[in-house]
This record gives C-alpha cells, structure tokens and sequence, in this order.
C-alpha cells in the first residue's frame, strides 16, 4: 500500500433479541458472530503484513466487530480507539477522527454505523450511491496522503466488500 488508506467498515448484524437494553449495548447476533470473523480474515488476505490504527463506535456491536478485526490482525483489543462521534455524530465526525492521526499511521479502520456510512461514501470524490449492509466494507484511499485537513473530496473508494458477495470468494 503506498498511500494512506482507510477502511470504513459497518458493524456487523446486531440482535435485537434483549429487550430492555439501550442501543448502545446491542450485541451482535449469531450472523453477525459468523460474518465478522470472516470478513476480517478476508480483509487480512488482501492486506496481509498490514498494521492498522483501529477506531470505533462506543457500541457495543461496533466494538464486537473491531475486536474481530483486531485479533485477526494480531492487535491488541485494548488498543481499539473509542470515537463517540462515531455513534453520535455524522459524516464530518467520520472524516474529522482521521485527522487527529499521525501521519506515520498508514492504515485505519473505521467502525460505525448506517445511515450515517451510506452518506459519508456517497460525498466522496468518486462517489458510491447504494445500500451498505452489514459488515460491508470500503477501502478509500487517501489521495493527498496526509491526515491532517482531510475533506470528503481527498478520499477516493478504491474497492468495497459485501458479505453476500466477498465471502463466496474465500
């Protein structure tokens, strides 16, 4: 990889099973247990002597997914960077995390949330206007190569991952 990149990655299926919880402590359901894993090992087969920087949602099912990717990637789970604008904010607080990093930092993953992932990929410089479901996952590549006063129009998806489609292929 030779320029900074940055996957922004929807959490996996959550359950809506446990009643009297609040959204932020959603887990993931048994799909979501099965997709996450998988997806994180197919990321580490095309990115396979990478060391991401990982950020996430404060919820629980976002934290669930990055804790998949993380030990996938042989990071320590105590090292996933919480983001309350994550959860809480919009499309700005997505592009706005990524320029609190160092530029020394090459690759990052970005935990959240719909429908905030949906309109945050569709501002970008080649723009994707679709439906993001679960765990789906788009490699943007960051084209002025610096964190620092990132704009919608400095990111550009370089591929996207589908669970349906990309797991059929490992």
């Amino acid at each position: 990889m030779n320029k900074k990149s940055v996957l922004y990655i929807r959490h996996a299926k959550s359950s809506w099973d446990h009643f009297g919880i609040s959204d932020l402590e959603r887990p993931l359901n048994e799909r979501g247990n099965k997709t996450a894993p998988r997806m994180a090992e197919l990321i580490h087969l095309r990115y396979p002597d990478s060391h991401p920087m990982i950020l996430s949602s404060p919820a629980m099912r976002a934290i669930q997914t990055a804790k998949y990717f993380a030990i996938e990637f042989k990071q320590s789970v105590d090292n996933i960077r919480v983001h309350e604008g994550l959860y809480s904010g919009d499309e700005s607080n997505y592009l706005e995390c990524l320029t609190e990093l160092s530029d020394d930092i090459e690759l990052v993953f970005v935990f959240g949330h719909n429908p905030t992932i949906e309109s945050l990929v569709a501002k970008f410089v080649n723009a994707y206007h679709g439906l993001v479901p679960t765990c789906s996952i788009f490699h943007c590549i960051n084209l002025q190569n610096s964190w620092n006063y990132l704009s919608y129009h400095d990111l550009s998806i370089q591929d996207y991952y589908f669970p349906k489609l990309s797991l059929t292929k490992i």
